[in-house]
């Protein structure tokens, strides 16, 4: 069921609920489309669900109207109650009090009614004329300081919504960040909307103007774990986990890897979506796990063959490696990124003679792609042609300040014995980028070889830091 805001939109909602299937429930079409195409997916489950449904409905609450009746007559009664004793203005059946609630009534639809229409200057007048007999009317007060911040008024609105910050509503909370967000107050809209998310977590729009000014050049600075365990909708997800992929700093990929875990267990994720998380995955380093979400995805194209090639090889797992590569391999034409790949594997099958000749290939068409370059830096190391190697990262470094080549450089030198020169370009790739794992564990690897206690006890500080699970590593 699509639950929209109506309550017409809402009852298959309500009745999914009162039969415990609140998993069938979307709040949005992708989120129905991903319900529908997995329950269709698992005709077993669903054969389950129909035999049993008729006596699910009988043994629940929504075939029992008496019941029913009596918990809403108890909810009105709740709720009038709390109405009484807060309210200033108690409503008698008849006399002055009916006649006054009655004119403010009349008094609030006419100002809402101008504010629709445009004549923002009535409505202001109006919502005066409400104050004078009702000072601490809610929705005079949202609308004066709304008007003011759409008006370009914005230090008027924030000082008449900051002063009832604690009794806005969500559009009014909304309008207050806007007057915040003009006036170049970022902070302060930050602040506010950490704050009205955590008293308040059902307030889904202000979630998703929170994750769209966070910012991400800084993100140690905000409880981004804290925000994630308020995300329960596929909008608010989506938002921030494109933000946080789309960043690409280390720090953001964990966050992302954390968001995604959370979400996993609360919806169905598409082919797609499984087929970019392993690349986030992959950027982190954590090649078992990518590996794990490439074999979710049903499709057997060529690029899960590719993905699936290319993560078995990073994470050194042999099975079916032969034949991926047989399938790679028969291709008349591969771009790029395929030719990369097999590269790769004839690298780690040690057949540096077929790895050479591939690269070479590439080279003669496309002489500057840095992945076969840095690819080809490999082949010569590992034949120990150490001057050609060379020639190439320095030729790279020119063109690309990459932690990629700076590490290359930092092996490079470490193999020919100049290891004051390696070390010197391993902090440099560690400046660039000080999460990358193989670089921590290149520069032990150097410390080991020179005893240097000091330098192996960081790197090894380091390694086992890098070397947790993003769920852990929020924690820390």
């Amino acid at each position: 069921s699509l639950q929209g805001k109506l309550p017409v939109s809402r009852q298959g909602a309500g009745i999914l609920k009162g039969l415990n299937l609140e998993e069938y429930i979307a709040l949005n079409e992708e989120q129905y489309y991903l319900i529908a195409t997995s329950i269709g997916n698992n005709l077993e489950k669903l054969n389950k669900i129909r035999l049993k449904l008729r006596s699910d409905f009988y043994s629940s609450n929504i075939s029992k109207p008496k019941l029913t009746a009596a918990s809403l007559v108890c909810l009105f009664k709740k709720s009038w109650k709390k109405f009484d004793e807060n309210s200033d203005k108690k409503i008698l059946i008849n006399g002055d009090e009916a006649k006054y609630i009655y004119k403010i009534n009349n008094l609030k639809r006419l100002m809402f009614a101008q504010y629709r229409s445009g004549d923002l200057s009535k409505s202001i007048k109006t919502a005066d004329r409400i104050l004078e007999v009702e000072k601490n009317s809610l929705a005079a007060i949202k609308l004066k300081g709304s008007v003011a911040i759409f008006s370009g008024d914005y230090k008027k609105g924030i000082s008449i919504l900051a002063e009832s910050i604690d009794y806005l509503d969500e559009e009014g909370v909304k309008n207050l960040v806007v007057g915040y967000q003009k006036m170049g107050l970022i902070d302060c809209a930050k602040k506010l909307l950490r704050k009205i998310i955590i008293q308040n977590s059902q307030y889904s729009t202000l979630l998703l103007t929170y994750i769209n000014i966070i910012d991400l050049e800084d993100l140690d600075s905000y409880p981004l774990a804290e925000t994630l365990n308020l995300i329960r909708d596929f909008e608010s997800f989506k938002i921030l986990y494109n933000r946080l992929y789309e960043y690409g700093s280390y720090r953001s990929d964990v966050y992302a890897a954390v968001l995604f875990n959370q979400m996993e267990k609360l919806i169905s994720f598409s082919d797609f979506d499984y087929f970019k998380h392993s690349n986030l995955l992959s950027r982190l380093e954590k090649y078992d796990q990518a590996l794990d979400f490439i074999n979710k995805i049903d499709i057997k194209s060529i690029y899960k063959k590719i993905a699936l090639l290319n993560l078995k090889i990073k994470a050194c797992d042999e099975d079916g490696m032969d034949d991926l590569f047989s399938n790679l391999s028969s291709l008349t034409n591969y771009d790029v990124d395929s030719g990369a790949i097999l590269i790769e594997y004839f690298i780690y099958k040690n057949d540096l003679s077929s790895a050479k000749e591939l690269s070479n290939i590439f080279s003669d068409n496309i002489s500057n792609n840095f992945e076969i370059r840095l690819l080809r830096v490999d082949i010569y190391q590992q034949l120990k042609e150490f001057n050609e190697a060379l020639k190439e990262l320095l030729e790279l470094i020119n063109e690309y300040k990459s932690e990629n080549v700076y590490e290359k450089l930092g092996l490079q030198f470490n193999l020919m014995g100049m290891n004051d020169k390696a070390i010197t370009y391993l902090d440099t790739a560690l400046k660039v980028n000080p999460y990358k794992l193989s670089t921590w564990q290149l520069k032990l690897n150097i410390a080991e070889s020179i005893n240097d206690k000091p330098m192996i006890e960081n790197c090894l500080q380091k390694i086992s830091y890098l070397s947790m699970d993003p769920v852990d590593l929020t924690r820390i």
